[in-house]
């Protein structure tokens, strides 16, 4: 029985090879149905298609397929396995054309293929950036899946509640409020933004930095700050400050107990006793002190944006419940969407 079964692959293999090389020839008896395609409007790059055939002189006639997807192929491509097909089509806005022809064993095709039209309608960002919503409605974070930079601003969030244009944000959020200039936000490989339901602490919308430790703690911004800022990490600099006098041997080892900063309570007490030491460790411990010694590093820049945006009359940007959150680029094409059931 299997040495049957082996002979009949055998057999049917070398069919299919045998259809491949030989000419085919017209019959109208043959005729082709797709029987399932997707919307019209496509909003996704996949897409798939189910078809039969028939010979109306012979139903029992064996059948396969030759599918063509204009206007991508240029031969037909043989289909064997199953009356299906499907395709992970490309990013973009156009339209695309399926055809289907059936096709027999003694090298007759459909002469009459049938065609299924449609249009394709993503973002070239499709699915690069995602959609992470917050559990109460109040904020959803965009993440950068890519490993390419990506502009997002004027780019579109739409939910049954609010319509939000991404807007521009501050990158270097300089010390002088008169040197803060807002720019487009572009998301870094694998960076995010943050948008929240409330007004700005800080009055702006903004890129983090490595000195955001110290705007944290004024304001309550609750920024991710990995990044300790010390004073005589390596000693050398205490050291050197004792040798010339500037500071006492008390100074020198009070200072060279404090942390990453900013100062804490215990931190001000422990100096207080010593009114040029705490005036030095306050002069270091401070936002404007640390851009100005760290403006310069390489990774000075975080890669978390955050965007402050009034829902107003609303409370919140979009239900938890039944809500389809929709992300477009700035020609209003989807780039993703994140459903609540």
């Amino acid at each position: 029985m299997k040495r049957l079964i082996i002979l009949t692959l055998i057999f049917i293999l070398f069919s299919f090879a045998l259809a491949q090389k030989q000419t085919l020839k017209p019959n109208r008896s043959l005729e082709t149905y797709i029987l399932k395609g997707p919307d019209f409007n496509l909003e996704s790059n996949y897409a798939e298609f189910e078809f039969k055939g028939i010979n109306f002189k012979n139903p029992n006639d064996n059948i396969y397929f030759q599918v063509k997807l204009l206007p991508f192929d240029v031969n037909w491509e043989n289909v064997y396995s199953s009356k299906k097909v499907y395709y992970s089509l490309p990013k973009g806005s156009y339209k695309a054309t399926l055809m289907v022809r059936a096709v027999n064993y003694k090298n007759q095709y459909d002469p009459t293929p049938v065609y299924y039209t449609f249009k394709v309608n993503i973002s070239k960002f499709y699915n690069d950036v995602s959609i992470y919503p917050s559990f109460d409605g109040l904020s959803l974070t965009l993440i950068n899946n890519s490993n390419k930079e990506i502009k997002i601003t004027n780019w579109q969030i739409k939910t049954s509640l609010v319509y939000l244009k991404i807007p521009k944000a501050i990158k270097d959020f300089h010390p002088d409020p008169f040197l803060r200039k807002e720019e487009d936000i572009i998301l870094q490989p694998y960076g995010r933004v943050v948008i929240i339901a409330s007004s700005s602490p800080l009055g702006y919308n903004f890129l983090g930095n490595q000195c955001f430790n110290y705007l944290n703690d004024l304001f309550d911004i609750r920024y991710p700050v990995y990044f300790c800022d010390r004073l005589g990490y390596d000693r050398e600099e205490i050291f050197n400050l004792v040798l010339s006098g500037k500071i006492s041997q008390k100074c020198a080892f009070l200072l060279n107990n404090l942390g990453c900063g900013p100062l804490s309570k215990f931190d001000y007490k422990n100096l207080q006793e010593d009114l040029e030491c705490l005036n030095l460790a306050v002069n270091f411990y401070n936002y404007s002190s640390c851009y100005n010694r760290n403006r310069n590093n390489k990774d000075f820049f975080a890669k978390e944006w955050r965007v402050y945006f009034d829902p107003k009359p609303f409370t919140k940007m979009f239900q938890t419940r039944f809500e389809k959150i929709r992300l477009e680029d700035e020609n209003g094409i989807l780039v993703n969407e994140y459903k609540f059931y």
